[in-house]
C-alpha cells in the first residue's frame, strides 16, 4: 500500500468515525428531546426539562461508555484467540513440513 492509499484509507476511517459519532449524538439528542421537552410556550427550557435533559444525556453517555468498554474487551479477547489459532496453525504446518521433508530426503537417497 503506497502513501496515497494509506492517506485515503485513514481519511475514510476518520469519516466513518465522525459519521458514527454524529449519528449517536443525533439519536441521543432526539431521544432526550422527545422524552423531556413538553412545553413549547417558552423559548427557554423549564427547570424540570433542563434537569430531565441533563439526566437523560448523562445516562446515555455513561451507557455508551460502558458499551464501548465491553466491546473493546470482547474485541481484544477475540483478537487474542485468533492470534493463538494462527500460531497453532503455523506450528502444525511447521510440524507437517518437518515430517514431510525427512521422508522426501530418504526417498531420494533410496532411489539413487
Amino acid at each position: 500500500m503506497n502513501a496515497a492509499q494509506m492517506q485515503s484509507a485513514s481519511l475514510d476511517q476518520q469519516m466513518r468515525v465522525s459519521r458514527d459519532f454524529f449519528s449517536i449524538y443525533n439519536q441521543m439528542t432526539d431521544n432526550c428531546f422527545s422524552r423531556c421537552v413538553s412545553n413549547f410556550n417558552y423559548n427557554q427550557l423549564t427547570k424540570d426539562e433542563a434537569s430531565c435533559i441533563h439526566s437523560c444525556c448523562d445516562k446515555l453517555v455513561k451507557m455508551n461508555h460502558r458499551g464501548m468498554a465491553i466491546f473493546m474487551d470482547v474485541q481484544t479477547k477475540k483478537q487474542q484467540a485468533m492470534m493463538e489459532q494462527v500460531t497453532q496453525m503455523e506450528q502444525q504446518q511447521q510440524n507437517q513440513d518437518q515430517t514431510v521433508l525427512p521422508s522426501i530426503g530418504s526417498e531420494t537417497k533410496q532411489s539413487t
